[in-house]
């Protein structure tokens, strides 16, 4: 394990490390990114739970994408598990380090009312 913490609570705030689609030293579906979609959120819920928070607290996110080929279906999923309002959101391109990976999402939530605009 590297020396890094999955959640640290700072003031209002939780911080996420990257959650990979992984459980037990196994990556999940290494063939299917809805499936390693839904275990992220899953998994970023049940972290958040920890905190007595949830998705609905995230007020940043960054999602890591192994390829833009997976955006829409990562997105559908994303849509499916985040409560609106939705929070600010960054899409990278990267490789990960561990085979069978395609995404990793970082975040950081607040358990105070969190207030939104969209600017298209």
């Amino acid at each position: 394990m590297p020396p890094l913490s999955t959640a640290v609570s700072a003031g209002d705030y939780v911080f996420l490390s990257g959650i990979p689609p992984v459980k037990n030293g196994q990556v999940i579906a290494p063939q299917d990114i809805a499936l390693q979609a839904e275990y992220v959120l899953t998994k970023t819920d049940e972290v958040l739970a920890a905190f007595e928070l949830s998705l609905k607290h995230l007020a940043y996110v960054q999602i890591y994408l192994q390829s833009m080929d997976d955006y829409e279906t990562v997105n559908a999923v994303y849509e499916r598990h985040m409560p609106q309002p939705y929070p600010a959101r960054k899409v990278i391109i990267t490789d990960f380090a561990v085979k069978g990976v395609r995404l990793e999402m970082n975040g950081i939530a607040t358990g105070k009312t969190k207030e939104c605009i969209f600017m298209p």
